[in-house]
């Protein structure tokens, strides 16, 4: 079974770098990627202990 941990680890990053690369490489601007990319980092782990509790609570019950 997969931790709570694992979830939100593949949530905070994977958006974000998807992100990085696509803008990267659609754009070929490493700058421009970087910064959406941490940006989007940055906010996710703003808004995780509202996501943990939700993850958390849909596996314990």
């Amino acid at each position: 079974m997969i931790s709570t941990s694992a979830i939100l680890a593949l949530l905070f990053t994977v958006p974000s770098l998807g992100l990085f690369l696509g803008i990267y490489w659609y754009t070929d601007n490493l700058l421009m990627g970087a910064i959406i990319g941490f940006a989007i980092h940055f906010l996710t782990l703003g808004l995780s202990p509202p996501i943990s509790q939700f993850i958390s609570s849909y596996f314990d019950s």
